[in-house]
């Protein structure tokens, strides 16, 4: 029998992860999108990272395995959690500057491009090869994104761009926790992405001019713990999907975050559902079940192959 570096896939368990972490990343959206009217990007950024690790902690001492905390700290992948931390931070950043300009959708939008950088991605990192099978759905799904947000002839967002880019940066972080479960428990994994982005949004905090006012008013305090608890969440997640599931597998279902996107919008900045969103929607689930019965059938023949299947 070969040893295999990854888990065996839970398809099903890695899609409903997949999901639910695009359902907690819309909500930290809309919740930065509102606190961005009282609040900084850095004091956002910290606060989100702080709230994220004192859960995270709570997580470990629950459900670490090893016998001491130091023991538990022990890890062979500290470049590839510096590399997560800084590029799922970065992308925050960008993220927070693209919102003051666009709306909820076109950010979830340009943010769901990653799917089309993680195959290149990967085959840059690790010289993984690229299944063009993947591309027909991949297509599919982005198509559906056109019809959702009915771009019109207008000049270019610089906002827009910011956001496509934060969307490149994504699939670096995805690859990264890929790569991680190659030796790092899941705890483990959100320990130290949730240590270096609380100490690198501390830096940059600290340069702004460091202030716990913000925590001192409900109005404020509320939605930042929110996006701290809603951004936990979404790594839980997110880091369960992908050690369930290959990244380019798991990548396209980051859409359904554009869904839950225009629910929000609608909920909260009354923008009405037109006919051509609905048709996209329709779209993005179509593209979604190619790739992931492509995925399914691929790795059933894997493990039928390897003699794994009980």
């Amino acid at each position: 029998m070969e040893n295999h570096p990854f888990p065996q896939p839970k398809i099903k368990l890695a899609i409903i992860a997949s999901i639910l972490s695009s359902f907690s990343f819309a909500i930290m959206l809309a919740l930065s999108k509102i606190s961005l009217t009282t609040c900084s990007i850095n004091q956002i950024s910290f606060f989100k990272s702080f709230f994220s690790i004192i859960l995270t902690i709570i997580l470990v001492l629950f459900f670490k395995k090893e016998k001491s905390f130091f023991s538990f700290l022990k890890t062979k992948q500290i470049k590839v959690h510096v590399i997560r931390s800084l590029s799922g931070l970065v992308t925050i950043y960008l993220f927070l500057f693209a919102l003051r300009t666009i709306s909820l959708a076109e950010a979830n939008l340009l943010f769901n491009t990653t799917p089309l950088f993680v195959p290149l991605f990967a085959y840059l990192w690790k010289k993984t090869p690229i299944n063009h099978k993947i591309w027909p759905g991949l297509f599919i799904a982005f198509s559906g994104m056109v019809f959702l947000l009915h771009p019109q002839n207008t000049a270019p967002n610089p906002g827009i761009w910011i956001a496509l880019l934060a969307g490149a940066l994504g699939a670096i972080t995805i690859l990264a926790v890929r790569f991680t479960h190659e030796t790092e428990p899941i705890c483990r994994s959100l320990f130290y992405y949730g240590f270096f982005s609380l100490f690198f949004s501390g830096i940059f905090y600290t340069l702004e001019g460091f202030s716990l006012a913000p925590l001192c008013q409900s109005s404020t305090a509320l939605p930042l713990l929110g996006i701290g608890a809603s951004g936990f969440c979404c790594q839980v997640f997110f880091t369960l999907s992908v050690k369930y599931a290959s990244a380019k597998l798991i990548a396209p279902f980051a859409y359904v975050a554009v869904i839950f996107g225009l629910g929000l919008d609608l909920i909260f900045w009354q923008v009405n559902i037109l006919l051509s969103e609905i048709f996209g929607m329709i779209l993005i689930l179509i593209g979604l079940y190619f790739v992931a019965s492509l995925f399914h059938r691929k790795n059933s023949q894997l493990l039928e192959s390897s003699n794994l299947i009980e």
